[in-house]
């Protein structure tokens, strides 16, 4: 038996504000929620030109195939390009799947992740700058990007001159050549 309720009329205008309201108080398991960098606001660029302009160039710049050293936040714009390099890692939470660890093994996602967290300002233990200096000479990185203002940045530049790549400013970011 279906039973069917009539909404009085001056309630009618009320459910779609409920409604949503109630989807927006209780969606943290949901796709609409802050862990998925989905926010709720007035339209704004879905990526950011400066990065997306630092992306870009890097696509167009760096050879084929070549390995590519670059925050998360330049290395998953990185890989949006039809035809583009390969940076180290794309996204942390990629690190974590069952099928890549298994290719490519804990070692080396560690390895991956610390070059990342270096080049982001988060690690910066006394063993950084030598450990930066073995991964450039493994890797031979064609590019290596990072913020202007990361912790550490004194490191990387000297780590990175040592190696023989030659840098420029591109706005918020540095961008370094081999």
């Amino acid at each position: 038996v279906l039973v069917t309720v009539k909404l009085p009329c001056a309630a009618r205008p009320a459910v779609l504000p409920i409604v949503l309201c109630s989807v927006l108080l209780f969606s943290s398991g949901l796709s609409i929620s802050p862990d998925n960098d989905v926010s709720i606001g007035f339209p704004r660029y879905k990526v950011p030109p400066v990065s997306h302009e630092l992306a870009q160039e890097i696509v167009r710049d760096a050879p084929p195939r070549s390995t590519i050293y670059a925050p998360i936040e330049i290395a998953k714009l990185i890989t949006t390009f039809r035809m583009h390099p390969y940076p180290l890692l794309v996204r942390i939470e990629y690190s974590g799947f069952e099928r890549t660890r298994s290719h490519f093994g804990d070692p080396e996602l560690e390895r991956r992740r610390r070059v990342i967290a270096i080049l982001e300002g988060v690690d910066n233990k006394p063993s950084s700058a030598e450990f930066f200096q073995m991964q450039l000479a493994n890797d031979r990185p064609t590019m290596v990007a990072y913020a202007t203002e990361v912790a550490g940045a004194s490191m990387i530049e000297a780590s990175l001159i040592a190696a023989g790549y030659v840098g420029e400013k591109r706005g918020l970011y540095w961008l370094w050549r081999r």
